[in-house]
């Protein structure tokens, strides 16, 4: 209901505002769909990874502020030095889900951009292979698909791995 174009909550707020003049095409229009499933997967996305963020950094122990305060260490300085080492298991995983879920999701974006080929994500259109018309044709092509589909979110696990182990085997140094 929020992106309906003549009765969702986003045009009967903006368009009394005057930002905008007629209603937006959400989900007719391929380019807008794009945007619609990008904006709300952020919607659902933010508020999740703020919670577990905010489990890991009430956690930090508060010596080791009280120790650099003492040291001299201005808040700047603890901040890059205690708070960020800390925190790079879930920067990392942050960064891993943030990418991993909206590139595989199928369920949410099927139901925001419907059946039309022209809005398909990478998970819609494989899916869309595994008919029962098309499973014996386009096996082949789905499961290339499926491994094209892995190789991005595996290269960036191994390139963001170090970091995410780093974090979680060391503690405050230098």
């Amino acid at each position: 209901m929020l992106f309906v174009p003549l009765l969702g909550l986003l045009i009967f707020t903006v368009m009394p505002m005057g930002f905008i003049t007629s209603p937006l095409p959400f989900l007719t229009d391929a380019n807008w769909a794009r945007v619609t499933v990008i904006v709300a997967n952020m919607w659902i996305g933010i508020p999740y990874t703020m919670l577990i963020a905010t489990g890991i950094l009430t956690n930090i122990p508060a010596y080791l502020y009280e120790s650099a305060r003492i040291d001299g260490a201005s808040p700047f300085k603890m901040f890059t030095k205690i708070t960020i080492p800390i925190s790079k298991p879930i920067i990392i995983y942050t960064i891993l889900t943030s990418f991993i879920a909206p590139w595989a999701d199928y369920i949410f974006a099927s139901v925001i951009l419907g059946d039309k080929s022209d809005r398909y994500t990478i998970a819609m259109g494989l899916y869309g292979m595994l008919t029962q018309d098309n499973i014996d044709k386009y096996f082949k092509q789905f499961a290339a698909g499926a491994v094209l589909i892995s190789i991005p979110i595996a290269a960036l696990f191994i390139s963001l791995q170090k970091y995410y182990v780093e974090g979680l085997s060391g503690s405050v140094k230098g």
